[in-house]
């Protein structure tokens, strides 16, 4: 188990290919796990849903809020966060980022941007 199981369930889950219930069922019986992991990450994004599953337990939450948030988690796990070392930069004129592209002034390179979900 890992990170990666934990995005595939949420990702079941917004695409209600799991219920609320369901869902809450698999956090709660891989917790511990998450725990006695050692991965930070993975112990931290399952903590995170806890706290979100007990606000909702406690009526801290709607539904629709805690849907939100899960929908949250899972589009900035689809991040894909791009590195430039110093040197390469240094090569670039110019960098300009808009929605669509990515254009490299100097270099002759318009790379386009993906939104991927």
């Amino acid at each position: 188990m890992g990170k990666n199981a934990v995005l595939q369930q949420l990702r079941r889950y917004v695409n209600r290919e799991l219920s609320l219930n369901q869902l809450e069922g698999w956090i709660l019986s891989h917790l511990q796990s998450a725990i006695d992991s050692g991965d930070a990450e993975y112990s931290e994004l399952m903590d995170g849903i806890d706290v979100l599953l007990m606000k909702l337990g406690d009526g801290a939450i709607s539904e629709v809020d805690f849907f939100g948030e899960i929908c949250g988690i899972v589009d900035s796990a689809a991040t894909i966060n791009v590195t430039f070392s110093p040197q390469l930069v240094a090569r670039f004129e110019k960098l300009d980022q808009n929605d669509s592209s990515l254009h490299i002034t100097g270099t002759g390179l318009d790379l386009p941007v993906v939104w991927v979900r």
